[in-house]
């Protein structure tokens, strides 16, 4: 069914400045560059594009449905939208069990309450990641390193009973996205290299010397086989693979792709793996 209407977040004027500030010191934001070249693209696939802002009410529908429309953003605005069409429960999780062993890190999952009087207490510092999209204090937590367990408990009182994903801290050589649509992969990009964000390069050079440290084509379609001889699957995400310092290739995490950052993928396939990503949740989701 053709789209009827797309919704792509634009920047504000604070962060273009802000944008316009990070340049200066030679920095930059891609997925601003992704907000503009989604919208181009469904432009040029004949598709009406209107404007969202994030902090502002998301727009009326005015009749129409989940399965007309499309919407991109960032992951803020996304949930916004996925609280619209009660989609929240449809996110895939970032860890599923059928790559647990992938992982090659001692983990826990449980509540914080719960992980805090376990094994895993004692691990100081601790990396840590809701096992859903919550959000603490109007904003989004996302995982990260903590000094301990009580540490993030402190920060976050009211989180303790959410769901973690928890793991010993372990470094990684590198760190690559690999977009998977239909049980196909469309691209594996770097975007962490030798311990540093890299953006969208050409690591072709670098990965000659150091060939394990980029994630085998094999390797990836075994994964994306058993996720989806585990009913994991979705027909839009991408599974980040890297090298870990102690030279194992391990699951980073999986993305579902609702708001995914390009880091080489042609713009057509980009916009492609969000919309079946986004017609397969108005397939499946109950009416709101």
């Amino acid at each position: 069914m053709p789209l009827k209407l797309a919704f792509v977040q634009a920047p504000t004027a604070a962060q273009l400045a802000d944008a316009r500030a990070a340049a200066s010191r030679g920095e930059r934001e891609p997925f601003f560059d992704d907000l503009h070249a989604v919208r181009e693209e469904l432009r040029r696939r004949g598709v009406e594009v209107r404007s969202t802002y994030s902090g502002q009410p998301l727009p009326l529908l005015k009749g129409l449905t989940a399965a007309d429309i499309f919407a991109f953003g960032s992951l803020m605005t996304m949930s916004r939208w996925l609280q619209r069409f009660n989609w929240q429960a449809l996110q895939a999780p970032s860890y599923p069990r059928a790559l647990d062993h992938v992982l090659n890190r001692r983990t826990w999952r449980g509540s914080l309450a719960s992980l805090q009087g376990g094994p895993m207490a004692q691990y100081k510092p601790v990396f840590a990641k809701p096992s859903r999209p919550c959000f603490s204090g109007g904003d989004r937590l996302d995982g990260r390193v903590w000094p301990s367990l009580d540490a993030l408990a402190e920060a976050h009182p009211d989180l303790s009973q959410e769901s973690f994903f928890c793991s010993e801290v372990v470094g990684w050589v590198s760190e690559y996205r690999c977009y998977v649509m239909h049980g196909r992969v469309l691209g594996i990009h770097p975007y962490q290299l030798l311990g540093r964000h890299c953006g969208r390069v050409d690591a072709a050079q670098l990965e000659c010397h150091v060939p394990d440290m980029r994630p085998d084509v094999v390797f990836v379609e075994q994964a994306i086989r058993q996720l989806e001889a585990s009913g994991e699957s979705l027909d839009g995400y991408a599974l980040d693979f890297g090298l870990m310092a102690r030279g194992r290739m391990s699951l980073v995490e999986l993305n579902d792709a609702i708001s995914l950052t390009n880091y080489g993928l042609a713009v057509q396939d980009h916009v492609d793996l969000h919309l079946a990503r986004w017609q397969q949740m108005a397939r499946n989701a109950c009416p709101p």
